[in-house]
């Protein structure tokens, strides 16, 4: 990225292509670790969103399973066993 990356221009022949070095850019190389970083973030946001959403949904109790009146939670239950008698 800081040395650049090469800038061609590509020239069509009957039957190939031919690349025409035009130079190094240093803008262009720091343009292109931008935007490949920028995608796998991107891209990596519906594996997080919805576990994030169920988390939240969770913590307000609008998800999930729901407790009877007087019933106990699930730490409650443990915090109970782990008491000493």
């Amino acid at each position: 990225m800081r040395d650049g990356v090469e800038v061609f221009k590509l020239q069509k022949t009957d039957e190939s292509e031919e690349k025409q070095v035009l130079g190094k850019s240093p803008k262009a190389g720091q343009m292109a670790v931008m935007q490949s970083a920028a995608s796998r973030v991107f891209t990596n946001m519906y594996v997080f969103l919805p576990s994030l959403s169920f988390c939240c949904l969770n913590k307000v109790r609008l998800w999930g399973r729901r407790r009877k009146k007087g019933q106990k939670t699930r730490e409650e239950i443990l915090m109970l066993m782990t008491v000493p008698h």
